[in-house]
């Protein structure tokens, strides 16, 4: 007679999983599309913000910023497309030290930004602004240092605090190099790459690193056309819909295929009776098709990761590595499970059991550890609750309905069950009736 898993590998693989996979499909379809086709344009200012600028500095240009619940605000001074007048603020708790904004001449990104720094005094509640230039040492964390090699003007600087809309605001009359008016220029209006911060550490009014655990400060730059108002590159765009793709593989492959693949070898022999090898096909195809698809999103995880190396999530990528590294080695087992007759099946079934229990419970924490780091609307973080919900509210009925059936099949066995029946689990033989300790079958009268 062949083993079972010789005589279910012939058999196509279950079409549940598969259901569940294009489901999932279209969800990401939908997601991805509503990202693409988000428009360029600049979202406005809030209303206090707006009428600030436009009341006290008779500035009509105003956006709201991607990240950090920043707002920007500029007027191009008329005959001179290298100046211009700038206003950035936001809504910032107390414990904030610093705000920063700044224009790069090759590319919107951290290193090589000219930029001015209002420091608050945490102390005295001062303020000042000053120049600087963002360079490799600075990613480095040894340090900024004002007026080093600063090639564009911030004149008539000043920062405070807006104690009638909770805002701090930074402004400054912006002079790019003169040679930013000639085509073909390093600094171009139409094509200016302006990068944003905030920061909740100084030392006196020395300002010191941001954090590097919120992926907002990663994203805060764009490239953006101050004629217009139009954006002409958001630079952090594109990671954002990279990581939606990510966490929505990792929430549908590996927390809830492989969850819907371990219920179903729990529970498909008893109460189910689903018979072998069609439980079996369907467990196996679950956990395969969650496997690939949380490949999928851990590969992608990575390259993630290493785009952003000084953001790097160390505990959720640790927890990523160790749900790799189990996940393989569950998978691998299915092929490898030794027949029902081999000695050391029960160790297989015991090992097997535990291991896929406690890889769920790990890949439920980092999922939840993903949503805090990617920081979407409150729709993610309830969606995977309610998924979760589903799959325990099945498994509390499934559990339910195997202890009512086994009392009922003890009430009618008139005693010949003994008290130290158990009700099968997943670690149980294939294919057999529930029998007692000593080997007797059930009979229904």
């Amino acid at each position: 007679m062949n083993k079972p898993s010789q005589s279910v590998s012939k058999i196509e693989m279950s079409p549940l999983p598969i259901f569940i996979a294009v489901f999932s499909f279209f969800a990401l379809s939908a997601c991805s599309s509503s990202a693409t086709t988000a428009p360029e344009t600049a979202a406005s200012c809030s209303t206090p913000f707006r009428l600030f600028v436009r009341q006290n500095y008779n500035i009509t240009n105003c956006r709201k910023l991607a990240t950090l619940g920043a707002e920007f605000a500029w007027e191009l001074i008329p005959g001179n497309r290298s100046q211009f007048q700038v206003i950035f603020g936001a809504r910032l708790s107390d414990d904030v030290a610093w705000v920063a904004w700044g224009v790069n001449p090759t590319r919107p990104k951290m290193v090589g930004t000219r930029a001015m720094i209002g420091v608050r005094d945490l102390a005295t509640g001062l303020f000042r602004v000053a120049p600087y230039n963002v360079t490799w040492q600075t990613r480095k964390r040894c340090g900024l240092h004002p007026n080093w090699g600063i090639d564009v003007e911030f004149r008539n600087a000043s920062m405070e605090y807006l104690s009638g809309i909770d805002y701090y605001a930074m402004r400054a009359t912006v002079g790019l190099p003169s040679a930013a008016a000639m085509a073909g220029s390093t600094y171009n209006v139409s094509r200016l790459n302006h990068v944003w911060q905030v920061g909740y550490s100084a030392e006196g009014m020395e300002p010191r690193i941001h954090p590097v655990s919120d992926l907002q400060h990663f994203d805060s730059k764009e490239t953006i056309d101050l004629r217009t108002g139009a954006v002409r590159l958001q630079a952090g765009r594109h990671r954002r819909y990279l990581r939606t793709v990510h966490g929505i593989l990792s929430m549908i492959g590996w927390g809830t295929i492989l969850p819907v693949g371990a219920i179903i070898a729990r529970y498909s022999k008893f109460p189910v009776e689903a018979g072998y090898p069609r439980w079996f096909l369907a467990h196996k195809s679950c956990q395969l098709v969650g496997y690939a698809m949380g490949i999928a999103g851990w590969i992608l995880g990575i390259l993630l990761g290493n785009s952003s190396v000084l953001y790097a999530m160390k505990v959720h990528r640790l927890y990523a590595i160790f749900i790799l590294a189990f996940a393989t080695l569950q998978v691998t087992a299915l092929f490898f499970k030794p027949g029902k007759g081999d000695e050391y099946r029960k160790y297989w079934n015991l090992y097997h059991h535990f291991l896929g229990y406690g890889l769920l419970s790990v890949i439920v924490i980092n999922n939840f550890k993903g949503i805090a780091i990617l920081k979407p609307n409150y729709t993610w973080k309830w969606a995977y609750i309610g998924i979760l919900a589903c799959l325990a509210g099945v498994a509390l009925a499934m559990e339910m309905w195997s202890w009512i059936k086994f009392m009922k099949m003890k009430k009618e066995s008139n005693g010949i069950i003994r008290p130290n029946y158990q009700v099968p689990t997943s670690s149980s033989t294939y294919g057999k009736a529930p029998s007692t300790a000593g080997g007797e079958q059930l009979e229904h009268k």
